[in-house]
Parts: structure tokens; sequence; C-alpha cells
């Protein structure tokens, strides 16, 4: 963990939020500080995303709002069907609602979903929200009840997160 403030009460604050967690068995992991790296930004994160995707060979796990459906979000939807093709097991969950309002990467997961067999696509959707299901699909009122919101990617044995 990295404290950027030295305030005393900031510091009080997060060892107590460790020691309610730790009481509390909330679900976490160890890590080596020696073996983590923090990205500068949105450059930084895509350009390692594309090292870990190229570099994958047994199998992929994604969990993301939604993936965008922009140029370089397409080349990475690209890029893990390739994998795919290759017989990696990928799995990739997404917040339900938001995904469909980005239409191109949509319309590509849904293919990809049903074209391999070694892929899973799960749309998350909260229970609360479901009462929305007529409206259109840019609709944004459905996500005023919550949202799947980890951001998570792990590749083979490399895991990269985000928030």
């Amino acid at each position: 963990m990295v404290m950027r403030s030295r305030n005393k009460h900031y510091i009080a604050g997060m060892a107590e939020i460790i020691r309610l967690a730790t009481e509390l068995k909330c679900p976490s992991f160890n890590l080596c500080s020696s073996k983590l790296r923090f990205l500068d930004g949105p450059h930084d994160f895509l350009r390692e995303l594309k090292i870990m995707v190229h570099n994958t060979s047994r199998k992929f796990s994604i969990s993301s709002l939604y993936v965008g459906g922009g140029e370089e979000e397409m080349g990475i939807l690209r890029s893990l069907e390739s994998l795919l093709n290759r017989n990696v097991q990928g799995t990739l969950i997404v917040d339900g609602n938001r995904q469909n309002r980005s239409t191109g990467a949509n319309h590509q997961l849904e293919l990809l979903s049903e074209k391999c067999s070694n892929f899973r696509l799960s749309k998350y959707v909260n229970k609360a929200s479901r009462i929305f299901t007529n409206l259109s699909a840019n609709c944004k009122i459905p996500e005023i009840f919550g949202v799947q919101h980890m951001k998570y990617y792990v590749f083979d044995d490399r895991i990269l997160l985000t928030g």
C-alpha cells in the first residue's frame, strides 16, 4: 500500500480499516512491494494491457465496468479474439446496463461469446435496476441503482488492478 500522506489521522484511519478487514475476514491477498509497479495514466494502462494480452498463453480473466467501442478498445478485443482462437481460456464480466450503451464493443463481445466455447461473457445486472428493462439501451437510469465496477485484468499469472 502506498501512503502519500504523512497525516497521522490518515495513517490511523488506514490502520483501523486494515484491522477491521482482518477481523471480518474480508477477502484479501498479500503483495510484495518490490513486485508492484504503478502506472502513470491511461496511456501506460493501455500499453501494459496490450503487453499482457500479447504474452498470454493459458488464460485471461477481465472484470471491467464496460468495454469501450473506440479504436484502442476494439484493437484489444481483436487481440483477445486471437487468444481465444489459440484455445486460451477467457472470462469477461462487465456491468450489463453500462455495456449495453457501448454498441460497437457490445456487438463484438456477443459475437465472441457465441463463436468461442472457451470464452465466457457475463453481464452483471443489479436486481433493483431490472424494473427498467423496457427502457432504451442508451438510458442511464438503471445505473443509478448500482453498477459492477470491479476493475481487474488477469493474464496467466500477471495481475493488473485499476481504480
